[in-house]
């Protein structure tokens, strides 16, 4: 079983719980960052390779939807916790075989149903969802990318904000059907058109895909605004 922590200011009750993988680990902390300035707190519930997918399995993370289940358990026995936030590596869950479950779903209609399940059977125990996009990722580390920049002036690869939407096509699609569903846009707070990679010469992620503590708590503004 996997023990959630508690993130934000000591001494309150959790009101949150934020659940997901280790991009949900790569947020916490920013979000610890928000719910510290807004004098709240909340659970942080992180299994690594794990979607916080209800009904499917991941192939990475055995025990996953056990996990998973523990969670969903928490949370209809919890009357303070009123909002959970889901974020995760959201790509890699439309991989082929990267889920299981027995159907003739294409791997992008079988994460999509998994994700609009999810969201529901919250929402069905009275929760407020809220759901993390991705965010802008790369083809190789981007710290690396960063140094050779610097040091042999040949400048890395980047993304605008239309090519992170054409790149994140398949996440709006599966929630396109939910109009009321509050949808964090990481593109959005990163990419003005062109998407940020440094603050003052220090990398923003940690490799790829995943943000640094610097990307996180530099963006501890606009969660605040979402949550």
């Amino acid at each position: 079983a996997v023990t959630p922590c508690l993130i934000g200011a000591a001494g309150r009750t959790p009101t949150s719980l934020y659940w997901g993988d280790s991009h949900m680990l790569a947020w916490a902390p920013g979000l610890d960052t928000a719910l510290r300035q807004s004098g709240r707190s909340g659970l942080l519930a992180i299994d690594s390779a794990c979607p916080p997918l209800l009904g499917v399995e991941s192939t990475a993370s055995p025990g996953c939807q056990r996990h998973n289940e523990e969670m969903l358990a928490l949370l209809e026995e919890s009357e303070d916790i009123r909002v959970v936030v889901l974020a995760a590596y959201w790509s890699t869950y439309t991989k082929p075989e990267a889920l299981l479950v027995n159907s003739a779903e294409s791997p992008r209609e079988l994460f999509a149903r998994a994700l609009r399940e999810t969201v529901r059977r919250l929402r069905d125990i009275g929760k407020t969802v809220v759901v993390f996009g991705p965010v802008p990722t790369y083809e190789s580390s981007v710290p690396f990318d960063l140094a050779m920049e610097h040091f042999r002036g040949v400048r890395a690869t980047r993304q605008d904000f239309s090519t992170y939407k054409i790149h994140t096509q398949y996440f709006q699609d599966a929630l396109a059907a939910d109009p009321v569903l509050l949808v964090a846009n990481p593109g959005a707070w990163l990419c003005k058109p062109e998407c940020t990679q440094e603050l003052n010469g220090r990398p923003l992620y940690r490799d790829s895909h995943h943000l640094s503590v610097l990307g996180a708590t530099s963006l501890a503004a606009d969660l605040s605004k979402t949550l």
